[in-house]
C-alpha cells in the first residue's frame, strides 16, 4: 500500500474489521510525517493563492451546505459503514 509520499510498510496499514464477525471491510493506509508535512504545504498553498482571501465568504458558505447536504443524502449509507465498522446501531448512529 502507498502513501501519498511512497510505499508503506505492513505497521502503517489500519485493517477495519466488522466487529461481530472479524470480517475486514478495508484497510486504508496511516499517514506519515512526509505525508503530513506535504498535505500542510498543500493546504497554505491552497490558502495563499486560490482559497483564503480570495474566496469570498459567500462562497465558501456554499461549499460547507453542500457538503452538508451530501452527508444528509448519504446518511442511511455512512451509517452502515459506521454500524460495521464499530457495532453501533444504526438508529442510534442517525440520531
Amino acid at each position: 500500500m502507498r502513501s501519498f509520499c511512497g510505499p508503506l510498510p505492513d505497521s502503517f496499514v489500519q485493517q477495519f474489521r466488522i466487529i461481530a464477525t472479524g470480517k475486514k471491510i478495508t484497510e486504508i493506509a496511516e499517514g506519515t510525517a512526509k505525508d503530513v508535512d506535504a498535505a500542510v504545504e498543500a493546504a497554505q498553498k491552497a490558502y495563499d493563492t486560490v482559497w483564503g482571501l480570495n474566496t469570498p465568504g459567500f462562497q465558501r458558505g456554499k461549499l460547507l451546505i453542500r457538503w452538508a447536504e451530501l452527508i444528509e443524502e448519504h446518511a442511511d449509507e455512512l451509517a452502515a459503514i459506521e454500524s460495521l465498522d464499530n457495532g453501533k446501531q444504526i438508529s442510534r448512529i442517525l440520531e
